[in-house]
């Protein structure tokens, strides 16, 4: 008797983001609006590989202010395609 997929995983597709890539929220949220990547955070420690820390966006709200905020990866998509 044959086991299918036995040795087969789920690899997750994972997404990189560049400073300057414009990206939105991957859920459907009301009024959610265009953001730029900031910068991509990561922390490293002495010996130890860097530590992904998540991506900050920057945007503006419909007054003109600026807001900023990290997010994580998995939570945003690219515009640009």
């Amino acid at each position: 008797m044959e086991m299918e997929n036995s040795n087969e995983f789920s690899i997750r597709e994972k997404t990189f983001f560049h400073p300057g890539e414009v990206v939105r929220l991957k859920q459907d949220i009301h009024n959610s609006p265009n953001m730029v990547v900031k910068t991509i955070d990561k922390v490293s420690k002495e010996f130890k590989k860097p530590t992904f820390l998540g991506v900050t966006c920057f945007w503006f709200t419909t007054l003109g202010e600026i807001q900023v905020h990290r997010f994580n990866s998995k939570d945003l998509i690219s515009c640009e395609k």
